[in-house]
C-alpha cells in the first residue's frame, strides 16, 4: 500500500470531494466518501478505516499509534515514526511532479533506496551532498559528478587489518595490519598500469628525514624505469637480462659478479663526448675512479690511485712493430720502459695539464717527486733532487747558472749572463733563509716578508770587521765595526732614534766594568723624561748648554769649572721638604767639606731663613782674606787681618746686643754712643766728651786703691776720670 500525498487536496465544500480524511473519535482517522462521513466507525484503536461508496473497505492497512506518534502502513505495530510493511516488497515512493521519483523498497533479502526516474540519487548531510549515485551507476563521494563506478574526492580510511578486496575470490587484497601495509594478489598477475599519455608510475617511500622521496618510477614518456635511489639485491640474488638470462649481475656474499653467456659483452656510452668510468674502493672507505674511457678525447684515461697491475714479465706493448715498439713491464725486480724504435717522448697534450712523476715515499705509499707543469710552463719538484758530488745543475743556454756540491761545499754560481736574482712573486708571501740551528735542526735566519714589505732577521747578522751595513740611496747611513770600535755614521740629513711603542723607552747600555752591561741612559717614554743612570762626562771646554739659545752653560775649561747664565735669573732650588743646599769644596786634606749650606730644615715658615756656615768655615773678604767672619767651634770672630781698617757702617743707629737682646753698644746716627755692662749703660758720649755711669768717686789714686780698686780701674774725682796706677 502506498500513500501519495501529492494527490491530497484541500476543498471548502463537500460537494467538491469524493473522499474525506478526518478525525472521529479518540483513536480513529477515517478516509471516507463524503456521503459516509458521518457513518458509524468500527475498528480497533489507532486503525485507519477507509470507506468507499459501499461503506468501510474490507482491507484497512493504515494504523496510527497515537501514544507514540508512529504511523504504520500494513502493520498495526509500527516501530518507527513511519513503518511500512507488506507481504511482498514494501515500497515508499516520493515524487516531485515532472521531477524525480524516489523509491524506498524492502525486498526479501535486500533493502533498496533509489530513484525510479532517470535521475541521480544523493545522500546529504547538513544540506551538503556527501554521496551521489548517478543514473549510469557511478558513485561519487565528495563529488557530484563521478566519472567512474566509484569516485572519491577526499581520503578513504580503512581500519587496521580491514581489507580492500578485489576479484570474485578476493584475489587482490589491500590492507594495513597495524604495523605494515600490504598489497596481496592471489590469482593471475599483479599489474600496475598507468594509461595517462607520457605519465609515470612512481614508487615513493620514507626519505629517512620525516618526509618521502621517489625511489624509482616507470617513466611513461621515456619508456624506461628510472631509479632515483639505490636498488638493493640481496646476496646471490641476480639481476638477469636477455631471453635466456644471458647477462647476469649479482653479489654472492663476497664478490660482485657480471657474467655474460651469449655473444660479446659491450659497455656502450652513447652520450656525446661523455665517458665510461670504472670506479672502485679507494682504500679509505670511499670510491675512486680507476680508469675512464674518455668519449670526448677518444682515449682511455687510467686514474686508479695505485695504477694498473700487470703481473711480472707481462708486457704492455704499444706500436705495430713486431713485439711492440714500446714495452712496459716489471721483471719481478725492476720496472722497465723500453723503446725500440725512434725517440722516446713523454708528452701531455692536454691544455694546461702536467706530467707528474711519482715514486715510493718511504712509508709504504707514493708521492709526486716531479711535475712538468703545463699550465705554468715550469718543471715542479715536489721532492728533493739529488745531484752527486760535482754533478752540476745547469741553467741557461750557455749554462749561465750552475748549482752543485763539490764534495765539501755547495755552490750557486752565476757565471754567464746577467745578474743573479732571487725573486718571490706570490702575493704577500716571503723568501725564507733557513740554516742549521746548532742543535741538529734548522731554523729561520732571514725572511724577506712580502706581506709587511720588510726583511725579518731571526738570528744575529754578523758583518766582519770593516764590512759595513749601508742604508740610503746614496749610502747615507753606515753601521760597521773596524776591528776595534763600532760606528754608526750618517752622511745625509739628521740621524734619528725613534721609538713609536706607546709608553716605551730608548735605552743606552754599555759595559759595566765587570764583564757585563748596564744602562747608562734612558729616554723614558712612559714618564716623558731622560734618565741618566751613569756618570755624564763633558770633556774640558765642552759645555752642557740649557735653554733655546744655550742660555745656561756648565763646563770645565781644563782648570776651572763654570756655571754661566746669560738670560734671566740663575735659580738654585731645592724643593725637597726640610732638605738643604750644600756648598762643598776641597778641605785641603784630599777630601772635601761643606763650606756653607742653605738650611731648609730650620726655616720655620714665618720668613726666617738660615744660611749656615759650619764651624771654622770662614766668610772672608778681600784679596788677602783681609776680613774674616767665622765660628771656631767655641767662639765667633770678625777678624780684620789684612790691609786697611775695619769699618762698620750703618745708615741709621748701630746696635751691638747679646743673643738675648741685651744692649752692649748703641751708636746713634748724629748722637751719642752708649756702652753697656750686663745690660746697664755705663758710658755715653756727649758733644763735649763722655758721660760715665756707676764710676766710684775717690779723692786720689791712693784713696782708690784703698777703696779696693786695682791698677787699670777707673775712678772719678769730681768730673774728672782717673785710672788707678
Amino acid at each position: 500500500m502506498a500513500i501519495k500525498f501529492s494527490q491530497f487536496v484541500v476543498k471548502t465544500s463537500s460537494s467538491d470531494l469524493s473522499h474525506i480524511v478526518g478525525y472521529n473519535g479518540v483513536d480513529n482517522i477515517q478516509i471516507t466518501p463524503t456521503n459516509f462521513l458521518n457513518s458509524a466507525l468500527t475498528g480497533t484503536p489507532g486503525q485507519v478505516l477507509f470507506y468507499d461508496t459501499t461503506g468501510v473497505a474490507s482491507s484497512n492497512a493504515l494504523f496510527f499509534d497515537m501514544s507514540n506518534k508512529k504511523l504504520g502502513i500494513g502493520t498495526n505495530a509500527p516501530s518507527s515514526t513511519l513503518h511500512v510493511k507488506s507481504t511482498g516488497n514494501g515500497e515508499v515512493n516520493i515524487e516531485r511532479a515532472s521531477g524525480t521519483l524516489i523509491n524506498l523498497q524492502a525486498q526479501a533479502a535486500l533493502g533498496v533506496i533509489g530513484t525510479n526516474s532517470n535521475h541521480d540519487l544523493a545522500l546529504k548531510t547538513n544540506s551538503n551532498v556527501g554521496i551521489r549515485l548517478t543514473t549510469g551507476g557511478n558513485v561519487g563521494i565528495g563529488t557530484v559528478n563521478p566519472a567512474e563506478k566509484l569516485q572519491v574526492d577526499g581520503n578513504i580510511k580503512v581500519g587496521d587489518s580491514q581489507q580492500f578486496l578485489a576479484g570474485t575470490s578476493s584475489d587482490l587484497q589491500i590492507f594495513h595490519n597495524g604495523s605494515d601495509s600490504f598489497i596481496d594478489n592471489y590469482a593471475g598477475n599483479l599489474t600496475i598500469r598507468n594509461r595517462t599519455d607520457d605519465g609515470d608510475v612512481l614508487f615513493v617511500s620514507d626519505d629517512g628525514s620525516g618526509g618521502v622521496a621517489t625511489y624509482f618510477f616507470l617513466d611513461g614518456s621515456a619508456t624506461q624505469t628510472t631509479f632515483q635511489l639505490d636498488a638493493r639485491y640481496n646476496d646471490s640474488v641476480k639481476a638477469k637480462f636477455g631471453n635466456s638470462n644471458d647477462l647476469q649481475i649479482y653479489h654472492e656474499g663476497t664478490d660482485s659478479i657480471i657474467q655474460n653467456y651469449t655473444g660479446s659483452i659491450y659497455i656502450d656510452n652513447n652520450a656525446d663526448d661523455q665517458d665510461i668510468i670504472f670506479r672502485c674502493d679507494d682504500g679509505s672507505g670511499g670510491l675512486a675512479t680507476y680508469f675512464r674511457v674518455d668519449g670526448s678525447a677518444t682515449l682511455i684515461n687510467v686514474s686508479a690511485p695505485n695504477g694498473m697491475q700487470f703481473n711480472d714479465n707481462i708486457r704492455i706493448k704499444v706500436g705495430s712493430g713486431s713485439g711492440g715498439d714500446l714495452r712496459l713491464f716489471h721483471n719481478a725486480n725492476d720496472s722497465i720502459i723500453q723503446n725500440t724504435t725512434g725517440d722516446l717522448y713523454i708528452e701531455n697534450t692536454a691544455d694546461n695539464k702536467d706530467i707528474i712523476f711519482l715514486t715510493d715515499n718511504g712509508s709504504g705509499g707514493t708521492v709526486p717527486y716531479m711535475t712538468v707543469d703545463g699550465a705554468n710552463e715550469v718543471t715542479s719538484f715536489q721532492k728533493s733532487t739529488k745531484h752527486e758530488d760535482s754533478v752540476v745543475a745547469n741553467f741557461g743556454n750557455a749554462s749561465d747558472l750552475q748549482i752543485y756540491h763539490d764534495g765539501s761545499n755547495s755552490y750557486v754560481q752565476s757565471s754567464g749572463t746577467g745578474d743573479l736574482i732571487v725573486e718571490q712573486r706570490n702575493d704577500d708571501k716571503d723568501i725564507v733563509f733557513n740554516c742549521d740551528d746548532g742543535s741538529g735542526g734548522i731554523t729561520t735566519y732571514l725572511r724577506l716578508d712580502g706581506s709587511s714589505e720588510k726583511i725579518v732577521y731571526s738570528r744575529n747578522q754578523l758583518l766582519t770587521d770593516g764590512v759595513r751595513a749601508i742604508f740610503g740611496s746614496s749610502d747615507d747611513l753606515h753601521v760597521f765595526h773596524n776591528a776595534s770600535d763600532s760606528y754608526i755614521e750618517n752622511n745625509t740629513g739628521s740621524l734619528l732614534l725613534v721609538n713609536y711603542a706607546n709608553d716605551k723607552d730608548i735605552k743606552f747600555f754599555s759595559d759595566d766594568g765587570s764583564g757585563g752591561t748596564t744602562e747608562y741612559l734612558r729616554l723614558d717614554g712612559g714618564d716623558v723624561r731622560t734618565i741618566v743612570s751613569k756618570e755624564f762626562r763633558f770633556l774640558d771646554t765642552v759645555e752642557a748648554r740649557f735653554g733655546a739659545s744655550g742660555d745656561l752653560r756648565v763646563y770645565h775649561d781644563g782648570t776651572t769649572s763654570h756655571i754661566t747664565n746669560s738670560t734671566g735669573n740663575l735659580n738654585i732650588l731645592n724643593s725637597s721638604n726640610d732638605a738643604d743646599i750644600l756648598f762643598r769644596c776641597d778641605d785641603g786634606s784630599g777630601g772635601n767639606a761643606t763650606y756653607f749650606f742653605l738650611d731648609g730644615s730650620k726655616a720655620d715658615g714665618t720668613g726666617n731663613l738660615y744660611t749656615n756656615f759650619p764651624d771654622k768655615s770662614h766668610l772672608t773678604f778681600g784679596a788677602g782674606d783681609d776680613l774674616q767672619i767665622f765660628h771656631d767651634g767655641s767662639n765667633s770672630f770678625i777678624n780684620e787681618v789684612g790691609t786697611g781698617d775695619l769699618y762698620v757702617k750703618a745708615s741709621n743707629n748701630f746696635f751691638v746686643e747679646s743673643s738675648g737682646g741685651a744692649s752692649k753698644i748703641i751708636a746713634r746716627t748724629g748722637g751719642a754712643v752708649d756702652l753697656y755692662h750686663n745690660g746697664s749703660k755705663k758710658i755715653e758720649t756727649t758733644s763735649t766728651g763722655i758721660k760715665v755711669t756707676g764710676v766710684l768717686e775717690y779723692g786720689d789714686n791712693a784713696a782708690a786703691i784703698a777703696g779696693g780698686l786695682t791698677t787699670g780701674d777707673v775712678y772719678r774725682t769730681g768730673d774728672l776720670l782717673k785710672i788707678v796706677h
